[in-house]
């Protein structure tokens, strides 16, 4: 619990073996949660994590159980979680944060620190390891889309998943509502970008529309003037000319 013992046991795992290890790992996982969350300790369980087997690591993910969410939302815990994330490689292991995340999305999704944890963890699997979370955050749309944290879980979401479905249903809500809208807004404007981006387009026409007929003052508003750049940049040779013809037929041209 303090800088100098946090780095004196840092250097003590670096010459540590895979019983030392294991000697440490059954000494500390009553109280790795707290050491996790703590200033300095953060340290110390980043580093621990950096030498453990698949084995170990389980170990420590059991250890901090129900406390999982509590760990992820911290601004110290947090980081050494999304290590242990992108570390782990055992469906044993993916299985167990899958569990603690799971009914938790949007308590995550929603927390300035527990939202860079949920998206480590979309990115870092594929969508059959997480195919019930993905299907909970899309029951999440409406909450999310408009939160400035909850929003890059989406992006995450369109970007690290090759169902289609992902992408279409997100597409379906923006659609369904006020499209205009959601291109103006500060946040939701990011995941109708995320859409343009990396999605196909082919159930983007309603979006593509509500950007051709509103493109002179979209294009001149601070968020949905990025929405339209990424339109013409990834949009079909055909949406770039219904814009360059709106423009040029426009009397605010000049």
């Amino acid at each position: 619990d303090s800088q100098k013992g946090s780095r004196d046991v840092q250097n003590i795992l670096k010459k540590a073996n895979e019983n030392e290890v294991e000697l440490i790992i059954s000494k500390i996982k009553k109280y790795f949660s707290d050491i996790t969350i703590d200033k300095y300790g953060n340290y110390f369980s980043k580093k621990l994590i950096q030498i453990c087997l698949p084995s170990q690591r389980v170990q420590l993910l059991e250890s901090i159980n129900n406390r999982f969410v509590e760990i992820a939302n911290n601004s110290f815990g947090t980081h050494p979680l999304q290590c242990l994330i992108e570390i782990i490689n055992m469906p044993e292991e993916k299985k167990l944060v899958l569990n603690y995340i799971l009914n938790n999305e949007k308590e995550l999704a929603l927390d300035s620190k527990g939202t860079h944890v949920l998206q480590k963890f979309i990115s870092c699997t594929k969508d059959e390891e997480r195919n019930e979370l993905n299907q909970n955050l899309i029951k999440l749309i409406d909450q999310l889309i408009i939160n400035q944290f909850g929003v890059c879980a989406l992006i995450q979401l369109v970007k690290h998943s090759k169902d289609k479905n992902i992408a279409k249903k997100l597409a379906n809500y923006i659609t369904s509502g006020d499209p205009l809208s959601f291109i103006q807004h500060p946040y939701a404007n990011y995941a109708v970008q995320s859409l343009l981006i990396n999605t196909d387009l082919t159930f983007c026409d309603v979006i593509i529309d509500t950007i051709i007929q509103n493109y002179l003052s979209l294009s001149m508003q601070k968020f949905s003037s990025n929405v339209v750049e990424n339109c013409i940049k990834y949009g079909k040779e055909s949406t770039v000319k219904k814009i360059y013809k709106n423009i040029v037929e426009q009397e605010k041209l000049e």
